[in-house]
């Protein structure tokens, strides 16, 4: 009886313990946030959380220590995703044969996947780029890209010259999804999917397929199941009806793949690029049913020639000029293979 006693007050001990590590780590983690490493206070976290400092230095060594439990799990996981992906791709070349042009197909594929990594994580991968200098992590986004192949690394270096410390958190800092009622409408916004970034639903997927695109998830703001849902991702604009319920893709003001092609489906197009917008018109915030609420798509033409000649374009242009002139996402293999999977002849589209 004596030695049951002891296991369970060991094993209760072992869970204040714990309880204490997580809420140091979450007070942590706020003033990591509001003030940056250099800033943040051991004093103010260990007051937030309830505990005296010999508290904090039983769980951590130090500062340093402290910071890294909180953002040292995004690096090793980005690193397992690239490690991943480079076995991946080892086994694939040795499969295949090599095709003629180019092909980056795999690196877009990264680029997704670490994307919705890192927005997962978005409240630690803003410590990391805006609020680790002073810590042994500052570096810490240089030593990942630099782990990358040269061309992940010219295409990250790029993205991230044409975006400055402003725009970065207002991206990382924007929900996933959102949502209001319009004419009694449950209107829900987001990129691809309720649940991923990174999932392609395109208007030929089966009725099964689009109906799950209203469902509630984790991410979405309210667990109710949505009236109107408005998405992007795979730019071509289109606009069906699911059980009496709206589902609506806006396409792409930059990079559309609304274009209308010739007779002779040789990919060229007879109209240029177009930029889409959607006008939904109704009566905002209200949860009264209204019939009178519509959408509108607005096309609008820029000129194609003169975009490509922009210098911030760099290593972009070529994928950019295949698509703005064909119509078509520059990698066409995985989604060609999935319109034959649904028995549909790309040739014909």
């Amino acid at each position: 009886m004596l030695r049951i006693n002891r296991k369970g007050k060991k094993m209760a001990e072992e869970q204040k313990d714990s309880e204490t590590k997580e809420r140091l780590l979450a007070c942590a983690k706020k003033e990591f946030v509001e003030k940056g490493y250099a800033k943040a206070s051991l004093r103010a976290i260990c007051r937030e959380a309830g505990v005296t400092t010999g508290a904090l230095y039983f769980f951590f060594q130090d500062k340093d220590d402290l910071f890294c439990s909180l953002v040292s799990h995004v690096l090793i996981r980005v690193r397992e995703l690239i490690a991943a992906h480079r076995e991946t791709e080892a086994d694939e070349a040795a499969k295949s044969v090599i095709s003629s042009g180019h092909d980056d197909s795999s690196e877009v594929e990264l680029t997704k996947i670490l994307v919705h990594e890192l927005y997962r994580n978005r409240e630690e991968v803003l410590l990391l780029i805006n609020g680790a200098g002073g810590s042994s992590m500052e570096n810490a986004v240089d030593l990942i890209i630099d782990e990358m192949d040269e061309q992940e690394r010219k295409r990250i270096k790029w993205n991230q010259s044409l975006i400055n410390k402003e725009d970065r958190e207002y991206l990382l800092n924007l929900p996933f999804c959102y949502e209001f009622y319009m004419s009694g409408s449950l209107v829900r916004l987001f990129h691809a999917t309720p649940t991923a970034n990174n999932k392609a639903v395109l208007n030929v997927n089966s009725i099964e397929t689009k109906y799950q695109m209203f469902l509630q998830s984790e991410k979405t703001q309210s667990q109710d199941i949505a009236d109107i849902i408005i998405y992007g991702h795979i730019h071509h604009p289109y606009m069906d009806k699911i059980y009496n319920k709206t589902i609506i893709n806006v396409g792409s003001v930059g990079n559309s793949f609304d274009v209308i092609r010739n007779e002779n489906k040789d990919s060229n197009v007879l109209e240029t690029t177009k930029s889409n917008y959607l006008i939904i018109e109704g009566e905002y915030g209200s949860k009264e049913y209204s019939s009178d609420i519509s959408f509108q798509f607005i096309k609008v033409p820029y000129d194609i020639d003169s975009e490509l000649q922009d210098e911030e374009l760099n290593i972009e242009r070529e994928n950019y000029r295949f698509e703005l002139k064909k119509g078509m996402y520059r990698d066409m293999t995985k989604i060609n293979e999935n319109f034959k999977k649904l028995g549909i002849d790309v040739g014909k589209i």
